[in-house]
């Protein structure tokens, strides 16, 4: 399977970013092309049976007085009407600027979901970012929150990065960077059902504030190691075992 978003200085109509998907050998479209608006497509995530796909719209304003509140949508491939349905109800961001949608990951069975929002706020902390986690209901085909983690600093944009492992249990979140860590670098959280861990020796680095940019987890259930990630200079280096 493949997957690709077209972006917005090569749109041939105007009007939407595209989201097309392809299958192997030959590389032709599967299904219907979805489209969108907002950064539609920017983050995206797909189940191991290539089947499922959720889509993030970061900077979408669903209603006429938001801005960039954002929304998600998953769909599934109906092979007999050979397109992209809603795979449940879309989700979406409920206050300007919330940027719901900048991060999305799918489980391998494409039953739990999660959704980082970085420019949410809390009662307490200005764009701590907050990340969610949906598990999908089979008799009632829609999605229910069953958790969330909120930022603890300012500006902190929890949730700016994600990925999830296969079973779903586990999950490494990305921070942007706050106004108390040292020089404003990013972070990384580890995440399960039951614990949020901050991941030592783990940082953007370099005194920059960009996310510590997050691509793949595996379901293995102790790695050991402190991993070093600058983002001023794309070095990194590592000892896992």
């Amino acid at each position: 399977m493949c997957w690709s978003t077209v972006p917005r200085v090569s749109r041939p109509r105007g009007g939407k970013e595209r989201v097309r998907f392809c299958e192997a050998v030959h590389w032709s479209p599967l299904g219907n092309r979805i489209e969108g608006d907002g950064g539609y497509g920017s983050p995206l995530s797909i189940a191991s049976d290539g089947m499922t796909v959720a889509i993030g719209a970061p900077l979408v304003g669903t209603e006429s007085n938001m801005f960039g509140n954002g929304f998600v949508e998953v769909f599934r491939f109906d092979g007999e009407a050979n397109q992209w349905v809603p795979h449940g109800t879309s989700i979406t961001g409920n206050a300007s600027g919330q940027r719901l949608g900048s991060a999305v990951s799918l489980s391998a069975d494409s039953h739990v979901l999660v959704i980082g929002s970085p420019g949410s706020s809390t009662d307490s902390v200005i764009k701590a970012g907050v990340v969610s986690i949906f598990e999908f209901d089979v008799q009632a085909t829609d999605w229910y929150l069953i958790q969330q983690h909120e930022g603890r600093d300012s500006n902190a944009s929890l949730g700016w990065r994600s990925a999830i492992s296969a079973s779903g249990d586990s999950l490494i979140i990305g921070v942007r960077g706050s106004s108390t860590s040292p020089e404003e670098n990013g972070s990384l959280f580890s995440l399960s059902r039951a614990h949020v861990i901050q991941l030592d020796g783990v940082s953007a680095g370099g005194g920059e504030s960009q996310a510590t940019r997050v691509n793949a987890l595996s379901n293995q259930l102790l790695i050991v190691g402190h991993p070093v990630i600058n983002a001023a200079t794309g070095s990194s280096r590592a000892a896992l075992g």
